[in-house]
């Protein structure tokens, strides 16, 4: 539900997704473990936070994308080169695809399609207009006039990036009433 806000559409479709998957975990020694997973997930009605026009107001609301596609590796690797300090290194590849179209038939937009708030005319590079300017459609009684509907095929899912690197340190003091941990973390996306 698009929770804090009256929206024109307060509620998203369930999401599913079918999840193959293949990995690997093995340990090199005690000191040494290596994980490695490919994966595929195919999205049907995939919930994605946008932000749209709601008069003057620009609003965030979910909505969901008919099919997309994320596929890619993960590597993992933990070394403990001394008792206590644990070094974590890991590496993701994630291709993210939108498959769901959009189109123009008879003056009538279907598929997917959305207005860009921040190019609501479709002038960016890489904009991809659909059709003409229009003056209002009536699934969407709060657009400006003058905006322009994109097509988003072929893009990236938002908050999903291509590469990603982590790399994680710590170490762990013993006492007697308990643990001491001090950890540190670098992400790179």
């Amino acid at each position: 539900f698009n929770a804090g806000a009256i929206t024109p559409n307060p509620e998203a479709a369930p999401e599913t997704v079918d999840d193959v998957e293949v990995g690997l975990k093995q340990s090199i020694g005690r000191t040494l473990q290596y994980n490695i997973d490919v994966f595929y997930y195919n999205y049907m009605n995939d919930q994605v936070p946008v932000a749209e026009n709601n008069g003057a107001l620009v609003l965030s609301e979910f909505i969901n994308i008919p099919k997309a596609v994320s596929d890619g590796i993960e590597l993992q690797m933990i070394w403990e080169p001394v008792p206590r300090l644990k070094l974590n290194f890991t590496y993701g590849f994630n291709d993210t695809y939108i498959i769901s179209g959009c189109s123009l038939a008879g003056g009538i937009v279907t598929g997917t399609c959305f207005i860009d708030v921040i190019d609501p005319l479709a002038l960016a590079p890489g904009a991809k207009p659909v059709g003409g300017v229009i003056a209002k459609a009536p699934s969407f009684p709060f657009l400006v006039t003058g905006d322009v509907y994109q097509s988003v095929k072929g893009d990236a899912l938002p908050q999903a990036p291509k590469n990603k690197v982590a790399f994680n340190a710590n170490y762990t003091w013993v006492f007697e009433p308990g643990d001491f941990t001090l950890s540190g973390t670098f992400v790179w996306k």
